[in-house]
């Protein structure tokens, strides 16, 4: 789930994919989003000849069914400002995540059991965390508890409020 723009880069997953065909083993990857690498990418993994390894989806509005079907969640962006909406959907929707320490995202996968974080640009360490993700079981009830627990809205509303009072005061009056 993403913008399809350089610095998020999607090239990576395809070396991963390329990796992933291999070792012969059995995953698929999709990606949705569009933007302006969109065309970039369909025509680099043609010419790595990773057909049935990859489905491009294009923009998806609900990706809650996408995020529940889903093994894992790869992250490999450069930059993330914040906290990404996508990988905290994945972690609602108990499905592990494995990116790049950009951004938020360090302190979004502060419990090892939610993920891996590795190093920005390193498409071995983004396969071998894939790997060892799907090698392992999958506690999808435990991590979406975790998850529903951290992400409260009502809980991450009175927080950004205490936060704002306390920088600019009691803005109510």
């Amino acid at each position: 789930l993403s913008r399809l723009v350089s610095v998020k880069r999607l090239d990576l997953v395809l070396d991963v994919i390329e990796k992933v065909k291999a070792s012969n083993r059995p995953v698929r990857f999709v990606i949705c989003g569009d933007g302006t690498e969109f065309g970039a990418l369909l025509d680099d993994a043609q010419r790595r000849d990773l057909e049935g390894w990859i489905h491009f989806l294009g923009h998806v509005g609900n990706p809650a069914p996408l995020l529940a079907e889903a093994d894992v969640v790869l992250n490999p962006s450069d930059s993330e400002g914040g906290m990404p909406l996508a990988l905290i959907e994945a972690l609602l929707a108990g499905t592990p995540v494995v990116a790049t320490e950009a951004g938020g995202v360090v302190d979004l996968l502060e419990d090892p059991r939610d993920g891996w974080l590795v190093p920005r640009g390193d498409s071995g360490a983004l396969y071998r965390a894939l790997c060892a993700t799907l090698d392992e079981p999958v506690e999808r009830e435990e991590r979406a508890a975790r998850a529903q627990r951290r992400f409260d809205l009502e809980r991450m509303g009175r927080a950004h409020l205490a936060l704002i009072r306390e920088l600019v005061g009691d803005v109510s009056r």
